[in-house]
């Protein structure tokens, strides 16, 4: 089964208090009664099953009449009403009844089955194993039978891509080996597929995929267009699989995909009879590949078409990382920052594994030096974020690292030309908020009035009051009384100074405000921490979207929380992080930056921990925008220890 999931559901334009809000009636949860044994649409009867995913099973039948084997895909029960994926169900049953290939899984009938309420497909059964089973038990496939499985799925998909329809979840999960055979490979599950001449549902543009197969553009880079040559980077994937016997390390979250497809992966320990024409189809931009899987086929056995992808570009090998393409005549690449990024783990000084806990770090240059006063405060020279979370007696538990506390920094590398900044983009044409509602009206009142955010409260120990986010110039007089005038009600207002390196965060959230998105709410457990304790806190009404967790400091740097967020059964996330700062001699606002957003950005997924907010969320802004995200903030008071 792909790995998909299904849309978030539409809210309403903003959160009813607990109270006024209606109490849901649930769907059927959990597995369906077994169907073993069920005759489906009077012709085939359920003998056994086969496999299951996130969107359903897969059975073994058998034909009534003709006594014939297949293959029954069945739709969770849960998932039925559901439009989005019973388009995706829907459309793959057009796809593959237009798709005649030895090499392509057949489609024999579809229908609703409403005894079980549940949507079945009717496949050809395959009586093989699938690629991946056969690499985990027995290692690489040899260079012939790796080349037989390339041009066999290359000529199969050409002639997908000749009726418009791209794959895009090519996997060894998804190719089968009929008889154990490679020569008689099949691919499966097309319920990902696009067709240009299908108008099914795409899941509203929500990432779907595995991420150590997806291309680049799949993840949004290259405009996000997604078309053959994003199976042809796909394929060259999953050959490079076969090829090694283990897939190449390209990721298992998003921000980590996004940083292991800026270069060519390192191809050394697949064949070398292979390895141009690998590098080729892995060719970050889709402009680079092979033109279509007809060439490919052609590449492979007529290594002379191999032709540099741009003769006017050279591409400098770099270690294991991988390799670097810039133009001639510029500067080799150094080597890259140590830094987490996001959601990534890096090696720690004085440790000898990357799997230690979660690092942020200021760069040894800017820790080394004192950092000026603001505003009459001292501030906080961030020595290092350490974050772990441990569940463990039933029970969220932090634990830390005090030798890494007493780790030395690493001597800096030799000065370097720094790379130049990209532009900022222009702000993002907004319209207007919705000022008919609560959030739309304090995004309305503060509009003209620059570093300031108002929201209202709706949990903690302040719920029913509003925040008001404001920088050291700044200010929100009677804004209790007009929301009184507009509302009926004339809640206290609560200050919430920030410092005005963190002014970009309120301008991004503002922005993003009172536009029909239902904010998520970002809860902590205490208003203030002292240097070396625990911060804790949750973040809901995320409604199935995806979640951005930053913390940006009184310095105005910004460093990743993402991946410490814990998801709950109720749909919320718990995270917890330890911060740890010297010289700390009066007490610091920190912020929390949440966007929740229906699908990744690549503006954040690429920034590197310790980036300045002035330069960071600007970028952020316009794609948050365009995928309908909405932001909200907490703050916290960081105090001497």
């Amino acid at each position: 089964m792909s790995e998909t999931d299904p849309p978030a559901p539409k809210g309403p334009p903003e959160p009813l208090p607990a109270t006024e809000r209606p109490v849901p009636t649930a769907p059927p949860v959990g597995p369906a009664p077994s169907p073993l044994g069920t005759t489906l649409n009077d012709n085939y009867r359920i003998e056994r099953l086969i496999g299951e995913g996130g969107m359903g099973e897969v059975y073994e039948g058998r034909h009534l009449f003709t006594g014939n084997r297949v293959a029954i895909k069945m739709i969770l029960r849960e998932l039925s009403k559901d439009e989005g994926i019973v388009g995706l169900f829907r459309r793959e049953a057009r796809i593959l009844f237009d798709l005649a290939d030895d090499a392509i899984v057949r489609y024999l009938d579809s229908f609703h089955h409403k005894d079980s309420d549940r949507y079945c497909l009717v496949m050809q059964f395959i009586d093989g194993i699938p690629l991946a089973d056969r690499l985990e038990a027995e290692g690489a496939l040899p260079l012939d039978q790796v080349v037989t499985l390339l041009r066999r799925l290359a000529l199969g998909l050409d002639k997908a891509h000749a009726l418009g329809v791209v794959h895009r979840d090519l996997s060894p999960d998804n190719v089968m080996l009929r008889e154990g055979k490679v020569d008689r490979a099949a691919l499966i599950d097309f319920g990902i597929a696009t067709a240009e001449d299908k108008t099914e549902a795409t899941l509203l543009g929500q990432f779907a995929g595995k991420y150590r197969f997806v291309a680049p553009e799949q993840l949004g880079l290259y405009d996000g267009t997604v078309g053959p040559r994003t199976d042809i980077y796909g394929l060259g994937l999953l050959i490079a699989a076969a090829a090694r016997g283990t897939a190449l390390e390209m990721g298992r979250s998003f921000p980590d995909a996004v940083q292991a497809r800026a270069r060519v992966p390192e191809l050394a320990d697949v064949p070398a009879r292979l390895i141009p024409l690998l590098a080729r189809m892995l060719e970050p931009d889709p402009a680079d590949r092979p033109a279509s899987m007809a060439e490919v086929a052609a590449m492979l056995d007529d290594p002379a078409r191999l032709a540099p992808a741009a003769p006017d570009r050279t591409v400098i090998a770099t270690p294991p990382g991988g390799r670097i393409s810039t133009p001639p005549g510029a500067p080799a690449p150094s080597a890259p920052p140590r830094t987490t990024g996001l959601g990534q783990r890096a090696a720690l000084p004085g440790s000898d594994t990357t799997e230690g806990p979660f690092r942020l770090t200021v760069p040894p240059a800017e820790a080394a030096a004192p950092v000026p006063a603001r505003a009459g405060r001292r501030a906080p020279l961030l020595a290092a974020v350490l974050l772990l979370l441990a569940l463990a007696a039933g029970g969220w538990v932090m634990t830390q690292r005090p030798d890494l506390l007493a780790s030395a920094p690493e001597p800096a590398p030799p000065e370097e030309e720094a790379p130049e900044e990209p532009a900022t983009p222009p702000a993002p044409d907004l319209p207007p908020p919705d000022t008919s509602t609560r959030e739309g009206f304090l995004a309305g009142f503060v509009a003209e009035r620059a570093c300031t955010y108002a929201t209202r409260v709706t949990a903690g120990a302040d719920v029913g009051r509003i925040a008001a986010f404001t920088g050291p110039d700044a200010a929100l007089p009677g804004l209790s009384g007009a929301y009184g005038e507009a509302f009926g009600v004339a809640p206290d207002v609560v200050d919430r100074p920030v410092s005005a390196a963190q002014c970009p965060a309120l301008d991004l959230a503002r922005a993003l405000q009172g536009r029909g998105g239902v904010a998520p709410v970002l809860t902590l457990d205490a208003p203030e921490t002292a240097a070396g304790g625990t911060v804790l806190g949750r973040l809901g009404e995320m409604r199935g979207r995806g979640a951005w967790l930053v913390l940006v400091t009184a310095e105005g740097q910004v460093f990743d929380l993402s991946s410490r967020l814990e998801p709950q059964a109720d749909g919320s996330f718990l995270f917890a992080f330890t911060l740890n700062a010297a010289n700390v001699a009066e007490p610091q606002g920190q912020l929390l930056l949440a966007m929740a957003t229906p699908e990744p950005l690549v503006a954040a997924a690429t920034a590197t921990d310790g980036a300045a907010a002035g330069a960071l969320l600007p970028r952020v802004l316009p794609q948050a925008a365009e995928a309908g995200a909405v932001a909200q903030l907490a703050r916290f008071v960081l105090v001497p220890g």
